[in-house]
């Protein structure tokens, strides 16, 4: 039984018929109350009541819709748990369709034939923290009675309860796009989980042709301006031909190429958690429990809305950030449950949290990246799954494992890159290799670890056209080498350099693909 039909109300997520929750956007379709005063003047009756399935009878008025809270896909029970009616149709437009027979356990689906109840022996044991399945205070006190030792918590439907210091349960809503759930941390408001099944649109990459080969940069061209400490800054991305946006001391910095002192930016960095801001300019979003987000153009700061309460235990990881569609994305755990939150980098506010679970994967996303045009995004988990998400759809598209998994080994996952080549690719890096796979069929192309580029492996980022990376070199211990895509051919290596320790990129390249900014270095290709 999944997590989402776990509870007294909430998204049917498990049935096909169903489609997510408040379309995924967290607004929840219509202000509450209003379907009903509003069915018989612009919403069809005739197909409101067809979408109730066999085994129901639709209830139009408005009294009974106004229990939907404005969302279609809602399930609704009475008092003791047992889920009576769903809620159906989308906007304003809504129907309650009353189970002919209550399930008293959950419902495990709702198709086109039928309400189908999840058996009770599957449903959950007394002392769960979860009152649900028939259980009430008498049959069941540790799960739904009053009285409670303080500090402990448990769910009530959708929402949470938290045990106060007189022994009294008090209710903590939970977002409208989460619901309370009992995990290996234990209990808090977990992002629903996010259907699969959506739709595959491409990558939406096209030729780019740049003024110059970045396979032919080799040579130090210019020092970066970090002050007395030149290990301590972490070029992000070209500004300009004079300028590096990047981390020094702690904070975001405008770098100088050349001589020029850091400008030191309202941002800061966390050193601590070893994860840089993700940058695509103007905008920055830097990882935190609350992510800050920055708009280099007005000098703005704004500070992202909360994923969880406050005293949810909740851990960042990676951050993305695609200025095209105004969205930034950044990884979190909640008790241990991993999702990726949406942000509207203007506002702020959150567009939508997707999560895959998986009970073996407990830790933050290690990276992120949107693809060209944003309409992937993948997330790339630290024991080396890859899920692919339809961002507009709010759905995986695709679900990829890294070679050492599936033969049973353990890795540790460290960069997914969105790329061209023969057809659209999806470069994946972990401790020991770097995987090129092709996304139209889900199908690797080519490994490093059987060859040509055996060894190479951690943390890389490519060049504005796709064709070449830089990337850690474990031969010459912290320095740097490229490497081509297709092929994962090597090209040359670059001495060892400091930089600030942050698990940022080993290196950016500029636009036209003439330079690659490594450690406090700059280094070009020739150019007559």
């Amino acid at each position: 039984m999944s997590a989402a039909l776990r509870f007294r109300t909430g998204c049917l997520a498990a049935s096909a018929w169903l489609s997510a929750c408040g379309g995924g956007d967290g607004s929840g379709g219509g202000a509450p109350g209003t379907s009903g005063v509003n069915t018989g003047q612009s919403c069809v009756e005739s197909d409101l009541i067809a979408q109730c399935p066999p085994g129901s009878q639709p209830d139009l008025s408005a009294q009974a819709v106004s229990a939907c809270e404005g969302r279609a896909d809602f399930l609704l029970s009475g008092d003791g748990g047992s889920v009576e009616a769903a809620c159906r149709g989308s906007g304003e437009c809504l129907v309650v369709c009353n189970f002919e027979v209550p399930c008293a356990c959950g419902v495990d689906a709702i198709t086109t034939e039928g309400v189908f109840c999840t058996p009770c022996l599957e449903s959950a044991a007394c002392g769960d923290a979860v009152c649900e399945g028939g259980e009430d205070a008498t049959t069941c006190p540790v799960d739904c009675a009053s009285s409670c030792t303080a500090g402990t918590r448990r769910c009530n439907g959708r929402d949470r309860e938290d045990c106060n210091g007189q022994g009294e349960w008090e209710r903590v809503a939970c977002r409208p796009d989460q619901a309370c759930e009992v995990g290996p941390a234990g209990v808090a408001c977990q992002a629903n989980l996010s259907p699969s099944g959506g739709s595959y649109p491409g990558t939406g990459w096209q030729e780019v042709a740049l003024p110059t080969d970045p396979a032919e940069v080799y040579f130090p061209e210019a020092q970066i301006g970090c002050g007395n400490t030149p290990g301590n800054c972490l070029p992000l991305a070209f500004v300009d031909d004079e300028h590096l946006l990047g981390t020094q001391g702690g904070q975001l910095a405008l770098l100088s190429i050349g001589d020029g002192s850091p400008e030191t930016l309202p941002v800061a960095v966390d050193a601590t958690a070893r994860i840089a801001p993700a940058v695509d300019l103007p905008f920055v979003v830097s990882p935190a429990r609350q992510p800050v987000l920055f708009n280099l153009n007005d000098r703005r700061v704004l500070t992202a809305e909360a994923v969880v309460d406050d005293v949810t235990d909740l851990a960042w990881g990676a951050a993305a950030v695609h200025a095209g569609t105004g969205l930034g994305a950044v990884g979190f755990a909640a008790a241990q449950q991993p999702f990726v939150a949406l942000y509207e980098l203007e506002t702020g506010r959150v567009r939508a949290m997707l999560r895959y679970a998986e009970s073996a994967l407990v830790r933050p996303p290690v990276s992120l990246h949107f693809s060209a045009d944003g309409a992937l995004l993948a997330e790339l988990r630290p024991e080396g799954l890859c899920i692919v998400w339809n961002v507009a759809e709010g759905r995986h598209v695709r679900l990829i494992e890294l070679e050492s998994v599936a033969a049973g080994g353990r890795v540790d996952a460290a960069t997914v890159r969105f790329t061209r080549g023969n057809g659209p690719l999806l470069l994946i890096s972990d401790a020991h290799r770097v995987e090129v796979w092709h996304l139209d069929d889900t199908r690797r192309v080519s490994t490093s670890g059987r060859g040509e580029l055996d060894g190479f492996a951690g943390p890389f980022e490519l060049s504005p056209d796709g064709r070449i990376a830089v990337a850690l070199d474990p031969g010459f211990g912290g320095s740097r080498a490229t490497f081509f895509v297709d092929s994962l051919a090597y090209i040359r290596s670059f001495n060892a350099l400091e930089n600030s320790g942050l698990a940022g990129p080993p290196g950016v390249f500029s636009a036209d693909g003439r330079r690659i900014a490594i450690g406090h270095l700059v280094f070009g290709a020739w150019v007559e």
